[in-house]
């Protein structure tokens, strides 16, 4: 466990070895729990994991394929622009 310490625009340097746990753009969950302050990471859906829970047993078009590859890429590229 290692000190850190809140600077005047209320961010934190984070520990050289918690810095291996995380990448740029990673997102996370912020908790109040007491005196403490837990980070909890937002896990971001496979593709396939929701293209195998889908309950349609129907084949997509290539328009729909198309659509929600739009769709997706929308998103994370204005999550790049934040």
């Amino acid at each position: 466990m290692e000190k850190v310490k809140v600077k005047e625009d209320f961010t934190i340097k984070l520990p050289e070895e918690l810095k291996k746990s995380v990448s740029e753009g990673d997102e996370f969950m912020v908790m109040v729990i007491g005196d403490s302050i837990r980070l909890k990471r937002i896990k971001k859906p496979d593709i396939l994991d929701l293209a195998a829970s889908a309950e349609d047993k129907e084949a997509l078009s290539l328009e729909e394929i198309s659509r929600i590859v739009h769709k997706l890429r929308g998103v994370v590229e204005n999550k790049g622009n934040n």
